[in-house]
């Protein structure tokens, strides 16, 4: 879990979307931001093991003015929880 701060501008914003790079992934993994699913999944990386880039648009609603929390869940794959990383 990590927690990221918005001002009222950014919170009240007509459109988001969250980027980030990540590596290792083998499976799917569900993203939650303030505990309710953005809709997408963070289910690719390169196979060459580099960072790929990730990105997907939010429903702004989720999103408040403050302390936010996104959550990457990850999930069991190949009988053991996948481990990946991301930035």
């Amino acid at each position: 879990m990590a927690t990221f701060e918005l001002t009222e501008a950014q919170a009240t914003a007509p459109h988001a979307r969250l980027s980030l790079l990540a590596k290792g992934i083998d499976c799917a993994h569900e993203i939650r931001i303030n505990g309710q699913s953005i809709g997408a999944e963070l289910e690719r990386s390169p196979a060459d093991g580099s960072f790929g880039e990730f990105s997907a648009t939010i429903d702004p609603r989720v999103l408040h003015t403050g302390a936010n929390q996104l959550e990457i869940h990850s999930a069991i794959c190949v009988g053991d929880i996948d481990d990946f990383e991301f930035v």
